[in-house]
């Protein structure tokens, strides 16, 4: 199957336009190219609620297209499409035909993925306090080359009104062919328990299983592979105000996961299988006092896993357990209407640990943040925020074999954000980032360990003005600049050796035309890299340059059409110049 680029732009805005044509609640088409490879996704939802009838349709479509001038037209591409055609026999109840197929067709990595499922039979529905419905009919099946057909039959139970003390949620859908059973079972149950305001509890029981069988050999279809994934999670969430306003909310959840293969190994059969348990507990204090707001949180997360097979030469991942202790804390002082000052902080232990006697990934890790927040209005068109952030982090192997490798990760930073707005006149957004990252190796002076630390720094500019001279016409300048370096540190001395600078600058220069809800804009656009490097005589070289100059344009239609194209040509140090484009046209629609 060929389709030429060209063609998926023509089908993209054809489809939109078709679906346009429909009572359809839905429509959303995103076409992406970057040189010669393009993207189409679409998606469309028909919702009809007549007086006899009841329709329900979705289209969902994502096709990735290589096209070269020369090579072969590769495409991977999935379809999915779902009808129902009920009709109502009385307010409650509904019956009709429906259909369910998918299709995934692989031409970039190999069509042994391509696989096809198609789904025809009758559907019911019972509409009350609860919302009952099924549907029973014949499939057929293509994967690897292998067509199978068979019956299957689905049941679904939801609640109508998701607001009441017990809310169901259960599906089970049954596959059967002549050598192949499977099945999915997903269960929800919740039960909420309101007290008086502020004061309830909320309970939460999930079951899923799936059990999925796989041919494995064409030439024998008694042979299969099954897999069966089972998850089960117990949630509840209570809430409570203790005297003072002081509000309490206690999280827990539990979750175990099964994962488990039959297949064939040596021509005889075995099993591999993996549980995965997770435990999350976590206590919240809140009070508010005034313009003084207070969090308080500790949290408490375990994990596990654990791995096993039947047969000694079946490879298992190692297990493992870990463990994380955190504590959290915010303030937040409000100095008036428009102006806030905030602080957060927060300190972690984690703790992973694997049985494995010959396993050196046995860990501790210990790391604190802090970040300080200020909001500042200056005046009433513009407004400053300024922030940081304090990040330490120290790993420690618990293996004397790679104690070598224990280290501290100390990261600094510092951003401030101004913004100037003038409504319908100006906008202008100024940020500039500052920010240092210390690795240091807490035995780097052993003569037994051969590390360096080293140093990471960036600034970051940033400048975004918008101006219109009139109602209709205004320009749009975007200028930013990253510039790096990094090198060897010695942190007791705090000595800093460069070894590495790179430097970035971008530039957009738009000039826009909006009428109403339609606006539209274009214009140059330039970036430059630079990278330099220290040499053994200590004297810095470009190494590597990449300059990008081209031309951008796009137009925009309330938020329901956007399109946008940019054609570069690109030269960099030692190869030749080529051209670079890209651009995505995005149609959505609600009705």
């Amino acid at each position: 199957m060929k389709i030429l680029p060209t063609w998926c732009r023509i089908i993209a805005c054809l489809f939109a336009l078709a679906r346009l044509s429909m009572a359809a609640d839905t429509t959303s088409v995103r076409l992406y190219q970057l040189n010669h490879y393009y993207t189409l996704n679409a998606f469309s939802r028909l919702n009809m609620n007549t007086p006899h009838f009841l329709i329900r349709a979705n289209y969902q479509n994502s096709s990735n297209v290589y096209k070269k001038p020369g090579d072969p037209t590769r495409i991977k591409q999935e379809n999915a499409l779902e009808t129902r055609f009920l009709y109502k026999q009385n307010p409650l109840f509904f019956i009709g035909p429906s259909f369910r197929g998918y299709r995934l067709s692989d031409e970039q990595h190999s069509s042994e993925n391509d696989y096809t499922n198609s789904r025809i039979g009758m559907s019911g529905l019972l509409r009350k306090t609860l919302s009952l419905s099924g549907n029973a009919g014949l499939f057929q099946e293509k994967r690897r080359g292998i067509q199978d057909v068979g019956w299957y039959s689905a049941l679904e139970l939801l609640s109508e009104n998701r607001k009441q003390m017990f809310t169901p949620a259960l599906r089970f859908q049954y596959d059967k062919t002549p050598h192949r059973a499977n099945y999915t079972t997903d269960n929800t149950l919740q039960f909420k328990t309101a007290f008086i305001e502020d004061i309830f509890n909320n309970l939460n029981l999930h079951f899923k299983e799936t059990r999925r069988e796989y041919f494995v050999n064409p030439s024998d279809l008694s042979r299969t592979e099954i897999r069966t994934t089972s998850t089960r999670q117990v949630q509840d969430k209570f809430s409570y105000i203790f005297p003072w306003k002081i509000r309490f909310l206690y999280n827990v959840r539990f979750s175990s996961t099964t994962d488990k293969l039959n297949f064939y190994l040596s021509d005889s059969s075995a099993t591999r299988k993996r549980d995965s348990y997770q435990f999350h507990n976590q206590f919240v204090l809140t009070k508010k006092q005034g313009d003084l707001n207070v969090r308080g949180e500790f949290t408490m997360d375990q994990n596990q896993d654990q791995s096993s097979a039947d047969r000694d030469e079946i490879r298992v991942p190692a297990d493992y357990k870990y463990a994380r202790k955190t504590i959290n804390t915010q303030a937040s002082y409000t100095l008036n209407t428009s102006d806030s000052l905030l602080l957060r902080y927060q300190v972690s232990l984690l703790h992973f640990d694997t049985p494995d006697s010959n396993n050196t990934d046995d860990r501790d890790e210990l790391s604190y943040v802090v970040n300080p927040q200020l909001s500042l209005r200056l005046s009433p068109f513009i407004r400053w925020n300024l922030s940081g952030q304090m990040y330490l982090h120290h790993l420690i192997y618990l293996h004397a074999g790679r104690s070598g490798q224990n280290h501290w990760n100390r990261v600094y930073s510092l951003r401030s954000h101004l913004n100037l707005a003038i409504p319908a006149r100006l906008t202008w957004s100024s940020t500039q980032s500052l920010s240092s990252n210390y690795f240091v190796y807490d035995f780097e002076d052993s003569a037994f360990v051969n590390v360096n630390s080293r140093i990471f720094r960036s600034l970051y500019i940033d400048q975004n003005v918008d101006y219109f001279f009139t109602s209709n016409w205004g320009i749009s300048l975007r200028l930013s600049g990253r510039f790096e370096d990094d090198g060897a540190l010695d942190w007791n001395s705090f000595i800093q050796d460069k070894s590495s600078e790179r430097i970035q600058v971008n530039q957009e220069y738009l000039i826009s035309y909006r009428k109403g809800a339609f606006k539209i804009s274009g214009g140059p656009v330039f970036s430059k890299r630079w990278f330099y490097q220290k040499g053994l005589d200590d004297q810095w070289s470009l190494i590597h340059y990449v300059y990008r100059r081209g031309i951008t344009g796009g137009f925009q239609f309330h938020r329901n059409v956007r399109f946008k194209y940019t054609l570069e040509a690109i030269r960099q140090s030692g190869q030749k110049k080529v051209y670079n484009q890209n651009g995505f046209l995005q149609i959505h629609f609600t009705l």
